[in-house]
């Protein structure tokens, strides 16, 4: 009896683990910005930079201004990048490819405006495949239906790296692989290794091919404005989370999670960044499915960068403050993007 009761125990407990939801790889270590902090959100390595990406051999690239620069694991400077970059930088699951998003200048009715490019290159910056804004305007406007909101277009929007332009077309900023998904195999566009891309300032966000050959889908977030999407990510379930910045209740601004259900087009779970301890945050932003099925959000409202992890009920499992301060206000130091991955391998090459 004493054996059976055991064996019913194991039994129970290999069904706890089998049933356990396990969304990704473990997450180690938390990446802010071009900062790597342990889980205790303890500092182990700092790097030059507005955001850096790092490679499991040892190599490291970043942003620093409109500079990309793609560093050995001995952080001599080994490949120089001539495209003006901004926001997104990041490795492809097989380690073969670098995405990236990149500026141009254009004129655009008679003012300089900026247009962003997503880029696709090898491990040596040589470019393999590129998306020009500029070049596909006729095709935004008509699948975006962007006629209505013509007047509203280009934006101005002021930034230092960029001093010769006062305006954007759009504003990208995250780029995605599609994981394996449960929708995959019944819609198309939902394929393992597509690119999901952040069109804020388009209220948008689109999936295209691996090559950048094609727009295969496009999701608009946003119904009656441009901008407020700062992350977007597809999830192993199929559905669309993101981290969206405007929300209007009763004329009141705020910010929420959001994850779509894109066959029922409607939000199935959302976490609202409007209690009294979070203002509404226009502009940054990210948010990410941990392995644990938690979400992680970086937000900087009330002039702030902070992280905070919500469970799947809406509740704060932790709040973590930058541990940077702002040397003008001496509040913790914005943050455009914190991340919770697994650095294990690079941190081999780099302790």
């Amino acid at each position: 009896m004493k054996s059976l009761n055991v064996l019913v125990l194991l039994s129970l407990c290999c069904l706890f683990a089998c049933n356990k939801k396990v969304t990704g790889p473990i997450e180690t270590h938390i990446q802010v910005d071009c900062r790597i902090l342990d889980k205790n959100f303890q500092q182990l390595k700092s790097y030059s930079g507005t955001y850096c990406a790092f490679f499991p051999n040892g190599e490291w690239i970043s942003i620093t201004g409109k500079v990309i620069d793609l560093h050995s694991k001995t952080n001599q400077l080994r490949v120089h990048f001539p495209q003006m970059g901004h926001h997104e930088i990041k490795l492809s699951k097989d380690e073969a490819k670098i995405f990236f998003l990149s500026t141009e200048i254009r004129d655009f009715k008679g003012k300089k405006t900026r247009f962003d490019v997503i880029n696709i290159s090898d491990r040596n910056g040589a470019l393999v495949a590129r998306w020009d804004l500029f070049e596909h305007l006729d095709e935004l406007y008509q699948k975006l239906d962007l006629t209505p909101f013509d007047k509203m277009i280009p934006t101005e929007s002021f930034d230092e790296n960029f001093p010769d332009s006062k305006y954007e077309f759009s504003h990208l900023n995250a780029i995605y692989e599609i994981p394996k998904n449960n929708l995959e195999k019944s819609f198309p566009y939902m394929k393992e290794g597509n690119l999901l891309v952040t069109f804020n300032g388009l209220g948008s966000v689109v999936v295209f091919d691996p090559e950048l050959k094609r727009i295969e889908f496009i999701y608009r977030v946003l119904k009656t404005n441009l901008l407020g999407i700062s992350d977007g990510q597809i999830l192993p379930n199929g559905h669309l989370l993101i981290f969206k910045n405007t929300n209007t209740s009763n004329k009141h601004l705020y910010s929420s999670i959001n994850e779509y259900d894109l066959q029922k087009n409607s939000s199935v779970w959302n976490y609202d960044l409007n209690e009294k301890e979070f203002t509404h945050i226009p502009d940054n932003g990210a948010v990410q499915l941990l392995s644990n099925n938690n979400i992680f959000i970086t937000e900087s409202s009330g002039s702030m960068g902070r992280m905070l992890e919500v469970n799947r009920k809406g509740e704060v499992v932790r709040v973590q403050l930058n541990d940077m301060l702002d040397s003008r206000t001496k509040k913790p130091s914005n943050i455009y993007r914190a991340k919770k991955i697994n650095l294990e391998k690079f941190l081999e090459f780099n302790f």
